[in-house]
């Protein structure tokens, strides 16, 4: 008798537990298809706060790496995710407007994007702008997802993109003999650029409405 409650006291048990799971994981499952739909409204719409899913942030001497083996790739990636034909990729010299001070159109860029991607390399490290942009955007709580060549020395850089790329995980690349190798997978580093991005989103969205806006942090004062 004492053996047959036991048993139907585990099943009742293991039948809450898988109850429990099975709602937790719809929960989750709906959240984040809600989050993607928001994302994909933000960018797509024309009167909306932020353009750009990624601000992708490098050093001019490393243009034809990027627009060779990582802006397309990165944009196809973001396209397939959201399932659009609109760049999603914002760069310095594609949405830079001529004329205008670099300063300026560093924030408003910034501003416009909610995950920034620096490419880290050694020519980074060396340029003034390109740093400039990694601070930027940590003082804007924007997300950073750093993209390092492999074997970059980090040893002599400033104190805020040190303890950025200290503290923090990334992904890698290398470029050998033409051929480019990128690590995790694009589709690895799409799915955590969209998460993060969903993530800005809803604390932007939070913020605006529970903050006056020359308090929050994620608005744009300049």
């Amino acid at each position: 008798m004492v053996c047959l409650v036991t048993g139907s006291l585990v099943a009742v048990a293991l039948c809450i537990f898988t109850f429990t799971s099975i709602i937790i994981l719809r929960h989750k499952k709906a959240k984040q298809n809600q989050g993607l739909e928001n994302l994909r409204s933000e960018v797509l719409q024309d009167n909306i706060n932020f353009k750009y899913v990624v601000f992708l942030s490098y050093c001019s001497q490393d243009v034809h790496v990027v627009n060779e083996h990582i802006l397309p790739f990165l944009n196809i990636i973001l396209k397939e995710k959201l399932n659009t034909e609109k760049d999603l990729v914002c760069t310095g010299a594609d949405s830079f407007v001529p004329g205008m001070l670099i300063i300026d159109e560093i924030h408003r860029c910034i501003n416009e994007s909610l995950v920034i991607i620096p490419v880290i390399t050694p020519a980074f490290l060396q340029s003034r702008w390109s740093l400039k942009e990694c601070v930027d955007a940590l003082e804007k709580q924007r997300p950073v997802i750093v993209l390092m060549k492999q074997n970059t020395n980090t040893n002599d850089t400033i104190g805020t993109i040190k303890q950025l790329i200290a503290h923090y995980t990334r992904a890698t690349w290398s470029d050998n003999e033409g051929q480019f190798l990128i690590r995790p997978s694009w589709n690895s580093l799409g799915e955590a650029i969209i998460r993060m991005a969903s993530e800005t989103l809803r604390n932007y969205r939070r913020q605006k409405v529970n903050t006056p806006d020359e308090i929050n942090p994620l608005v744009d004062r300049t």
